[in-house]
């Protein structure tokens, strides 16, 4: 046991005070503070407030600066109320967890612990990078854990680990006309309804390989998923003239999902132009592939391995995404999953946090500073 019974009791009751007070992305600040204030009463870490996130640094004035990083926002369940679904409180947890482990200790290396906001919209992590300079950090590493993985393991691998993706709205402008004349208007209904079907293939998984669409070459899996159709109302009188198509399209490498995204504006700017429809499209909730170096992947083996903690390499990768992609196209690093065992699926309303993990995910990070 590297924590004290007490200190785990105080790491319990943080978990649950961040789960009885969450935080949507871009609104964290009193996350914020109840971390800060944690560490500023439990640890002697430097603190740095950096506004939107914050930061912590054992300065050991070495050569090698490693970085932890931890989410603190929350999702919205079913009703629409704030809640973490996710697992950012357990997160955050881990990261006091650790400061708590090597507060008293000498590492050989200084250690930065970022508490990072708004993960799950893909604006965080972005915005965080500059830490990377500022601390002088050579590496970092990040965690998250994940339901139907093997219970109290670390799951990782090289190359993409979590894909790239984005939503993308595409807002069809036309003209409306009366119900019985829709000759006079311009209906966006059939243009939306073409792109539909032509994009329809987009929404079969077929695995992890090189694909070609549409004529243009793709290095690995591409994906686009409808999410949204709006146009007009229940009104029998009128041929609605404004249409909304919400998509989200993914892949296993940023690179493919700029070439897709390029791909489905053209196609739709196409068919707008041939309609007579002005077309606006804007990006949302825009995610890097998270991909680790075969280099990193073999560090972690090595001191999983020595430190005696249980760990499994994923045969593919996982489909959702995560931001912390961004950190890892600048430095090296590693992103892994902390198994939760047969257990409620994230972003699903009956999921909590499972505090077992809390010790577990500690002694991995712990395992990665002394390395």
């Amino acid at each position: 046991m590297i924590l004290s019974q007490e200190e785990l009791e105080w790491l319990k009751a943080l978990r649950m005070d961040l789960h009885l007070h969450p935080k949507v992305s871009e609104h964290e600040a009193e996350t914020k503070m109840r971390l800060m204030n944690f560490i500023g009463q439990h640890s002697s870490v430097k603190l740095v407030d950096k506004g939107a996130y914050f930061y912590a640094i054992k300065d050991e004035g070495a050569t090698e600066t490693l970085a932890f990083r931890a989410d603190m926002d929350s999702i919205v369940n079913s009703k629409m109320q704030a809640f973490h679904g996710c697992g950012h409180d357990g997160h955050s947890t881990i990261l006091c967890g650790l400061i708590l482990a090597l507060d008293k200790i000498k590492t050989g290396k200084n250690i930065v612990y970022l508490f990072q906001h708004a993960e799950e919209n893909g604006v965080g992590a972005k915005q965080c990078c500059e830490v990377l300079d500022e601390a002088n950090v050579d590496r970092i590493y990040g965690l998250h854990n994940w339901p139907h993985l093997t219970k109290f393991s670390a799951h990782f691998r090289a190359g993409t680990l979590m894909c790239a993706s984005t939503g993308m709205r595409l807002t069809f402008e036309g003209i409306q006309s009366h119900a019985s004349e829709p000759e006079k208007g311009k209906n966006p209904i059939y243009a939306i309804a073409k792109l539909v079907n032509d994009w329809r293939p987009l929404s079969d998984f077929s695995g992890y390989q090189a694909m070609t669409f549409h004529g243009q070459n793709f290095s690995d899996l591409i994906l686009c998923t409808v999410v949204s159709v709006r146009l007009g109302e229940s009104n029998f009188g009128v041929s609605p003239g404004q249409g909304t198509l919400d998509l989200t399209l993914r892949a296993a490498k940023t690179e493919d999902l700029d070439q897709l995204q390029a791909l489905i504006h053209k196609e739709a700017q196409y068919l707008a132009d041939q309609e007579g429809l002005k077309l606006e499209m804007t990006l949302t909730d825009t995610f890097p592939d998270t991909s680790n170096s075969q280099a990193e992947v073999d560090r972690l083996k090595v001191i999983f391995k020595e430190a005696g903690l249980p760990f499994e390499l994923l045969q593919e990768p996982i489909r959702s995404s995560e931001d912390f992609g961004w950190y890892l196209k600048k430095r090296p690093g590693c992103f892994f999953f902390l198994g939760d065992g047969p257990y409620a699926e994230l972003h699903s309303d009956p999921y909590t946090f499972p505090d077992e993990l809390i010790e577990r995910g500690i002694e991995l990070f712990r395992a990665i500073a002394l390395g």
